[in-house]
């Protein structure tokens, strides 16, 4: 809370804020503003008293906590703050800055914390793991949940991917997702891309897909040929990187079941190695394309429903 009072003394930041005000709100929106005070304004950010007091509204003493015994453990995120503002921050600033499409991102933050009552994370130290959804076209936080730093990235992405769009003003037409492996889940691709979502119907998805034997065997069995560089973007200009890609010919039994199910597209990127060759025996602490001696890859997998043609 002392933090507030390091801002306050910013005068560039108060600056910038203020700027907002008399920039960004319309004339209602600041005539509502000036009614919050009983007094004539004095701060630009709020005090750290009155920050704490509005804080502690939210306390709920009654929240049950991690026992010893409980491996993995979510606590409940659906508080009044949660509900009030991030619906009220994600309607304000499609106010100001109307979008139709929300491409969102989801994943897990590790905090490191040296409180008592927390859990060790996967990396061996005391964490919070909160999982956060981005709103890429308004570079905003949509949806966050506080979580312990024991649960995995990957609990109930499901859930968290609708309570997400809940909270999508009425004005967002169309929706993608974007995930790390934490993601690779069947119940969520199926929704996504059997077109659940009772509002947005299809929602097209780019999610890392986990490396399996059989997945590494099919990208073997791809032709040199296949084999495309990655294009990215930078300072506006399109450029090759030492990745290629390629789709590969590779099914699980989830994406299998049926022939009325949607396409699902499983597209490996591989990169070289920046070290001197490994023997034969070595472990590599991540997936690798499995092509020696000629050389070693870092392999990644991605399963999509879209139809793009290439990667960027």
């Amino acid at each position: 809370m002392e933090d507030l009072e390091r801002l306050e003394q910013d005068s560039g930041f108060a600056a910038i804020l203020r700027a907002i005000e008399r920039e960004v709100l319309s004339d209602a929106e600041r005539r509502l503003l000036k009614k919050r005070w009983r007094r004539p304004r004095e701060r630009t950010v709020p005090s750290p008293s009155a920050a704490s007091a509005w804080l502690e509204r939210f306390h709920d003493s009654a929240a049950p906590k991690p026992s010893p015994a409980q491996r993995s453990f979510r606590r409940d995120g659906a508080t009044p703050w949660s509900v009030a503002g991030q619906s009220g921050a994600a309607g304000c600033i499609q106010t100001h800055q109307p979008a139709k499409t929300a491409t969102l991102d989801v994943d897990a933050t590790l905090i490191e914390t040296h409180k008592r009552d927390a859990l060790h994370c996967y990396k061996g130290f005391k964490a919070y793991q909160p999982l956060n959804c981005f709103w890429a076209e308004q570079g905003t936080i949509l949806y966050s949940e506080f979580r312990d730093g024991n649960v995995p990235a990957g609990h109930e992405q499901l859930r968290v991917l609708q309570a997400s769009l809940a909270y999508l003003p009425a004005s967002v037409t169309k929706v993608s997702l974007r995930s790390d492996t934490a993601g690779y889940q069947e119940e969520l691709l199926l929704y996504c891309g059997e077109g659940k979502d009772p509002r947005f119907g299809v929602i097209d998805f780019a999610i890392g897909a986990d490396v399996t034997e059989a997945f590494r065997a099919a990208v073997q069995a791809t032709a040199e040929s296949e084999w495309k560089p990655v294009i990215r973007m930078f300072d506006g200009k399109p450029q090759e990187t030492d990745q290629e890609w390629a789709e590969v010919c590779y099914v699980p039994s989830w994406a299998g079941y049926s022939r009325k199910q949607a396409d699902y597209r499983f597209l490996a990127i591989r990169e070289p190695l920046r070290q001197l060759p490994l023997g034969d025996q070595a472990q590599l602490p991540f997936p690798d394309a499995g092509i020696r001696p000629e050389g070693d890859h870092k392999l990644f997998g991605v399963v999509t429903n879209r139809k793009m043609p290439a990667i960027r």
